[in-house]
């Protein structure tokens, strides 16, 4: 059966930066063909204007369409969506857009995303120190939608703290998660 990891990273977050590049590590070595997107032309300072934080999706949202319009998702037996903040909302738009039945790992994902959103579509990770979630309870609307959510103790928005060493055992665990959702695949 064939298998498919589409990979929709976040603003500044691209599929080279540790949580994207080694999951799409994982899923190569698991068999599946990887799809990852790549964004540009976002504003700058984004966190905080809800003017250009619209701005910032509609400009991934039109990327995304433009650079998935020709996959055949009929063509595999599973798909997998690895996402990154922004990336987050735009993977669950768009599975409920063209009803693709899809696992997901949500990596720090925003409030927005529970807007579309599965309930039960996959694994959440989340940073209890995210500057972009402030006021939100992530677990809560994990909670709501029946998503397992691993939170990182005082992580930010890359689900690090600034102690390198600790970040990269993070990483490690985090990895170890991953491999085992997509392993179940």
């Amino acid at each position: 059966m064939k298998k498919l990891a589409v990979f929709i990273p976040g603003i500044g977050y691209t599929a080279d930066k540790p949580l994207l590049y080694y999951s799409a590590k994982l899923t190569r070595a698991a068999g599946f063909d990887n799809f990852p997107l790549h964004f540009g032309g976002f504003p700058s300072n984004v966190r905080g204007s809800a003017d250009k934080m619209k701005e910032s999706f509609l400009t991934a949202w039109e990327q995304t369409q433009r650079q998935m319009r020709d996959v055949d998702f009929g063509a595999y037996g599973r798909i997998l969506f690895v996402s990154k903040s922004i990336g987050t909302v735009i993977a669950a738009r768009y599975q409920l857009e063209n009803r693709i039945a899809a696992d997901n790992i949500y990596f720090t994902p925003l409030e927005e995303t529970f807007r579309f959103m599965r309930r039960g579509s996959g694994i959440a990770f989340h940073g209890s120190a995210d500057p972009w979630t402030e006021g939100v309870s992530i677990d809560d609307l994990c909670s709501q939608y029946n998503i397992p959510v691993c939170n990182v103790p005082g992580a930010n928005h890359s689900l690090e703290t600034g102690d390198i060493c600790r970040d990269i055992l993070t990483l490690g665990r985090v990895m170890d998660i991953v491999q085992d959702r997509i392993s179940s695949l």
